[in-house]
């Protein structure tokens, strides 16, 4: 996957990314990382636009998208340094068919990093509309940008929104941006920020199938979690989506129980061929900050073998190995 140093972040497409692809061809109206705006003849369309009414964007009350973890265990401190949360401004939003740029804001707050440190606006969002195709067929396209500066570092932030229409007709006039739709890769994101390509969906993680696990450590420690993962139902996912919702680390007489998104990562390897996971602790225990463990089989998750506890800088300080790995039914 390639990586980028300059920003462009948050595409919504049909298609993912490149260990996604949807699988169903829809044509209803969804998103398109796709700005071309000439015909399939190569020949432009801008001048014969067919619909007037505008089309639709509806966001609900209180939605937010979570990036999706990926963990290098050769650098665990990127795992939290790329940590983001994106929050929407609620509302149904007026997409011109008739006007080639407008300003419109929907991003209300962005967070980055284990600190969740509030991105700053460069100024208002901008859209930019594109029309391909004939009067009887085609496509408008709208193109979100909008900057933010954070740790001195600009967030180019960019959303594409397609409504395909056939006979002057739309197949559908308006698109609800929500949890389900996020969740199900009806509405995808991408960003590029300190040269990682970062992936979004719910921060819920309602429709993942989660588990919870309790691991028996050499010496007597405890760790029990709570994993989950994802990929759309219409999809073919060589990787799924992943995350952990909370863990829980009994260490003698002390316990650190973590369930702050922006503390914990997840994340499975290419044809969930095994998985990693990340623990940051508020207070340490002793000279422990953290933990870091992985599963040899994502498919066999009780295949657990040692665990790594971490400093702060999270580097390991000891390694143990993990006596049994239990199948719980309940937390």
């Amino acid at each position: 996957m390639q990586y980028f140093v300059n920003i462009a972040i948050l595409i919504i497409s049909i298609g993912f990314f490149q260990s996604c692809q949807n699988g169903n061809g829809s044509t209803d109206a969804s998103i398109d990382d796709r700005g071309d705006p000439t015909d399939e003849d190569g020949t432009s369309a801008e001048n014969n636009i067919p619909i007037l009414n505008p089309f639709i964007l509806i966001i609900p009350e209180s939605v937010q998208a979570c990036s999706i973890d990926w963990i290098d265990p050769n650098n665990l401190q990127a795992a939290f340094t790329n940590k983001s949360r994106l929050s929407f401004f609620s509302g149904q939003f007026s997409l011109p068919t008739d006007q080639e740029q407008f300003r419109l804001d929907l991003i209300e707050k962005v967070e980055l990093g284990s600190a969740q440190t509030q991105a700053t606006s460069q100024g208002p969002g901008k859209i930019t509309r594109i029309f391909s195709g004939s009067e009887q067929e085609g496509l408008f396209r709208y193109v979100y940008t909008q900057e933010f500066l954070t740790n001195n570092k600009i967030l180019g932030l960019n959303i594409g929104i397609r409504f395909p229409f056939q006979n002057r007709t739309p197949l559908q006039p308006s698109v609800t941006f929500d949890e389900h739709s996020l969740s199900e890769a009806d509405f995808n994101f991408w960003a590029d920020y300190e040269n990682s390509r970062l992936f979004f969906s719910s921060c819920s993680y309602n429709a993942y199938k989660c588990s919870v696990y309790e691991l028996e450590i050499a010496g007597g420690d405890l760790l029990k979690i709570e994993t989950c993962s994802h990929c759309p139902s219409k999809w073919t996912c060589p990787q799924d989506w992943a995350a952990i919702r909370r863990l829980q680390f009994n260490s003698g007489s002390q316990q650190r129980e973590v369930n702050d998104p922006f503390r914990l990562a997840h994340s499975v390897r290419a044809h969930n061929n095994g998985a990693d996971f990340l623990a940051f602790f508020e207070e340490s225990v002793g000279p422990i900050r953290g933990l870091y463990f992985s599963s040899e089989s994502y498919q066999h998750p009780l295949t657990f073998v040692q665990i790594h506890y971490l400093n702060t800088p999270l580097k390991t300080i000891e390694t143990r190995l993990v006596l049994s790995c239990e199948l719980k039914t309940a937390w």
